[in-house]
């Protein structure tokens, strides 16, 4: 049996950083200057090559204004990438996003499906 990691979400983890940074247009560089260390470890972190300290966790969350279950839980992943997303969005834009979500929840919750020709 193979062993496990010790924080089964941290494959997430990495991703997230990266999604998140690449959406606030933010380098690691920056990142790093924030947090404090270098930019090789935020390339570390994105990369899964290794964990940052609790401290930097938090930092990381509040850097990216999202919560730091965001960061490390799979299903809370895309929330948090919407949640940056729509950061700054204008109301129309805002009410567009939601009319789309609306037809995604019809869809999902109806037998709303395509016809296949026969």
């Amino acid at each position: 049996m193979s062993e496990k990691k010790s924080s089964p979400n941290l494959d997430s983890f990495g991703a997230a950083i990266k999604k998140l940074r690449h959406l606030k247009g933010i380098s690691q560089e920056k990142v790093a200057e924030i947090l404090g260390v270098s930019q090789a470890a935020i390339s570390q972190f994105e990369k899964n090559e290794r964990k940052p300290t609790q401290e930097n966790i938090n930092r990381i969350a509040a850097l990216f204004g999202v919560s730091e279950a965001d960061l490390q839980d799979p299903s809370d992943h895309l929330r948090a990438i919407l949640k940056a997303d729509i950061e700054g969005l204008s109301p129309d834009d805002l009410q567009i996003v939601h009319t789309f979500l609306e037809f995604i929840a019809f869809r999902r919750n109806s037998n709303y499906k395509r016809k296949s020709k026969e």
